[in-house]
């Protein structure tokens, strides 16, 4: 009995250490959730830049926008990179992101630096944090704005994905902000991967659903369903003609990458 006992801690002990890392080094779906990243020690550098460096460089630009940081804009940087980095990284965080705020630093560089090492679905996330800055204060202005847009399109996001986040924010009190604003812009989506007839390449549909090519069929699956819900049109309907539209071509064009992936591999 007493070598049953013995062997039974001994196999809870090394099943619990394989568990350790496994989820170390495989994080899963969730674990991912709960950070920019996943793992962001798979995002270590690029040219003079750690991952850490280039997002506090972009998150700075975006609390200097409009000329003033305020409190409620420092509560949303820190709830970031305590997620992100835990609560001793994010001290040491915090206090190189005043210095960054006092310097000028090259956002181009950084936002560059991202995305070269950060994959298209968590580039939108960093996106999604840099339009919840702008939004915290409860005022939106044109130049916090603009700097997203620039930001974003840095980091080589699709100007529809930037167009829906945009769409979301009420700008000065006018939520159709943004029509005008992207004119120049019709022929970006075509550098990601978007073809003519709007279809897309195999890659970026893997892109889109922001999972890799390596993905089971099943987290095919739960992707798509979590981002043909986060872009349905109806989630901006209140938000201006402008937003609606891109939405739809979102929604569309996620619908046409699933069924791109489905045939690929032989799914029904």
């Amino acid at each position: 009995m007493f070598s049953f006992i013995v062997s039974l801690i001994v196999y809870f002990i090394i099943f619990r250490a394989i568990s350790v890392l496994i989820r170390f080094f495989f994080p899963s779906d969730s674990d991912e959730g709960r950070n920019i990243g996943g793992d962001y020690r798979r995002y270590t550098q690029s040219a003079d830049y750690t991952f850490r460096r280039a997002l506090l460089v972009v998150l700075a630009a975006e609390m200097n926008a409009d000329g003033r940081v305020t409190r409620a804009e420092l509560n949303v940087v820190k709830q970031v990179l305590v997620i992100q980095f835990g609560e001793a990284e994010a001290k040491e965080a915090l206090l190189e992101l005043r210095d960054i705020l006092k310097t000028n630093q090259s956002v181009k560089a950084a936002a560059v630096s991202i995305w070269k090492t950060v994959d298209y679905a968590n580039r939108l996330k960093i996106l999604s944090i840099l339009c919840d800055i702008a939004d915290a204060d409860g005022i939106v202005t044109r130049e916090e704005v603009d700097t997203i847009v620039r930001i974003a399109t840095y980091m080589g996001i699709a100007q529809y994905d930037i167009q829906v986040l945009i769409g979301r924010l009420n700008v000065n009190g006018d939520q159709t902000y943004g029509g005008g604003y992207y004119d120049g812009w019709q022929e970006q989506g075509r550098t990601y991967g978007q073809t003519d007839e709007g279809d897309v390449s195999l890659g970026r549909a893997y892109e889109l659903l922001g999972v890799s090519a390596s993905a089971t069929n099943a987290e095919v699956k739960t992707a798509y369903k979590k981002m043909a819900m986060q872009y349905h049109p109806d989630r901006v309907a209140s938000s201006g003609q402008d937003a609606v539209k891109a939405a739809e071509k979102k929604f569309k064009e996620i619908q046409s990458a699933y069924e791109k992936i489905k045939a690929a591999r032989g799914l029904k």
